[in-house]
């Protein structure tokens, strides 16, 4: 009942006073989200749109409302995200870490097929195994 509650509340907070940006379609109603700040990128599965535009939904990376923001601060944010039709790849950054991670959707899986955060070479391993045949620009982390 807890989590329902949890879930209903990210729910409203997105459907009430989140504007963003920015919405990518990922494949598999998934959509990387962006705000006015880089730090405001989120992965989330929609569950509001307005025509082809993603407004808001259910996170799933970072994980949870938690992981993203912590005491009102960014926490963790999508760097870098790519998709083709296996998969999708992302790449986030913990902000108090200064550490990139790593994270792949197998989109063809169902259920839970959402894996990370990986580090660097389980990512690879994973990215291999699933054939997902997607890279990113760069591995290292953002300049503070």
């Amino acid at each position: 009942m807890k989590n329902i509650r949890y879930l209903i509340l990210i729910l409203l907070t997105f459907a009430s006073c989140a504007t963003f940006n920015g919405s990518y379609d990922l494949g598999a109603n998934l959509y990387l989200l962006e705000g006015d700040r880089i730090e405001d990128r989120i992965i989330v599965y929609c569950t509001k749109k307005d025509n082809e535009y993603c407004n808001g939904g259910t996170y799933v990376i970072p994980i949870s409302y938690d992981d993203h923001m912590k005491k009102g601060k960014y926490s963790q944010y999508v760097l870098e995200a790519k998709s083709d039709e296996n998969g999708i790849i992302a790449k986030t950054f913990k902000i108090k870490e200064n550490k990139i991670f790593f994270w792949i959707i197998n989109l063809k899986e169902k259920g839970d097929n959402v894996y990370g955060p990986l580090s660097y070479k389980t990512f690879l391993e994973k990215k291999q195994r699933f054939k997902i045949d997607l890279s990113f620009n760069n591995t290292s982390a953002p300049a503070p």
